[in-house]
């Protein structure tokens, strides 16, 4: 919870985190996080996993260690 008068600083914060995150690990979570307020539990829990499963092939899930060892600020392409 944040005072109203800091609401706009503190979304547009988050809002820039999220942004800088890999691109297909945010829309799987956003999907997740619908889904499981539409459906049961087990259904959520199931998405998860798979989308878990899925990202860990992308290009994107080997950027980011690559980027942490290297040092630098990692590139997502989405990919």
């Amino acid at each position: 919870m944040v005072p109203d008068d800091e609401l706009m600083d503190f979304t547009n914060k988050l809002a820039k985190r999220i942004a800088n995150k890999p691109p297909l690990a945010v829309t799987v979570a956003k999907r997740a996080v619908n889904l499981a307020n539409d459906t049961a539990l087990s259904v959520g829990l199931q998405f998860e996993q798979l989308g878990s499963c899925f990202l860990f092939g992308t290009e994107d899930f080997k950027e980011g260690p690559a980027a942490f060892f290297e040092k630098r600020k990692p590139n997502f392409q989405g990919k």
